[in-house]
């Protein structure tokens, strides 16, 4: 009923539900997840990182837990958001968006090496995400390896898997680096 209130905007009543629900379950995850994720929309950020970690703690498997937990603490504690970022990509590694959001804080921390290591993972693996090959060809032509930024665009234009729009952004992208 809480996730059905918010998804309709009724965030008071979302979130009167959720807590009702968590005095039947303290220990719901899937209850803490969607109040930790109703109470980041609303700002309220410390009362989602106790919701997060509380989901975290009840499903230690729970990979949506682990990641929204990460990007809610990359900005503060960019150290432990990385962690639970990691633990969502090791938990789903088939799901790009995990890997990526990875990649994208351990670049925006310096740790470029294991940014391009994450990527390439995610590059490698099926349905193939737009954004890994962008952000990992970004990555390259600011560190001026232009060799290895073209055939990141060039992998990307030959990917059937991406949308033609997608495949169209990487060949003018690779077309732009004429002469580098």
């Amino acid at each position: 009923l809480g996730a059905g209130l918010a998804a309709t905007g009724d965030n008071a009543n979302a979130e009167a539900s959720l807590r009702a629900a968590l005095k039947l379950g303290p220990n719901h995850a899937g209850v803490n997840l969607n109040l930790g994720m109703l109470l980041a929309e609303l700002g309220r950020l410390p009362e989602a990182e106790q919701a997060f970690r509380a989901a975290a703690k009840s499903d230690p498997q729970s990979a949506t837990a682990a990641y929204n937990l990460g990007v809610l603490l990359a900005r503060d504690r960019p150290a432990e958001g990385i962690e639970w970022c990691r633990r969502a990509a090791q938990l789903r590694p088939d799901d790009a968006r995990y890997g990526y959001t990875l990649a994208f804080f351990l670049n925006q921390h310096g740790k470029t090496a294991e940014a391009v290591q994450a990527l390439n993972a995610v590059i490698g693996r099926n349905p193939p995400s737009g954004e890994a090959y962008a952000l990992l060809g970004s990555i390259h032509e600011r560190a001026g390896r232009w060799a290895e930024a073209r055939a990141v665009y060039q992998r990307a234009m030959s990917n059937s898997r991406l949308s033609d729009q997608e495949r169209m952004q990487f060949f003018a992208r690779e077309r732009q680096m004429t002469g580098r």
